[in-house]
């Protein structure tokens, strides 16, 4: 119980904190905003490590790393983004 709610504390910090940073930084060298996918994407990202780590499930850290790497392969021109992930 008492690791659940340092996870839920730690995670909550750490993504306020990752929200200003990078909004600070996109300001700074990006005009245009853009799409928030990205941040949203990165929170779900951040939220499968964190489990993983807390869990001691390291499988699950490959693969994700196996699936960030492979979408970013591009066969000929059907180029695909990572973003799916």
């Amino acid at each position: 119980m008492e690791t659940g709610i340092r996870f839920i504390g730690f995670y909550l910090v750490s993504e306020v904190l990752a929200y200003f940073i990078f909004k600070l930084v996109r300001k700074k060298y990006l005009n245009n905003y853009g799409s928030k996918r990205p941040m949203w994407n990165g929170i779900i990202e951040r939220v499968f490590i964190y489990l993983c780590l807390i869990t001691g499930v390291y499988h699950g850290l490959t693969l994700f790393g196996a699936l960030k790497i492979g979408t970013r392969i591009k066969v000929d021109e059907n180029k695909i983004s990572n973003d799916y992930f």
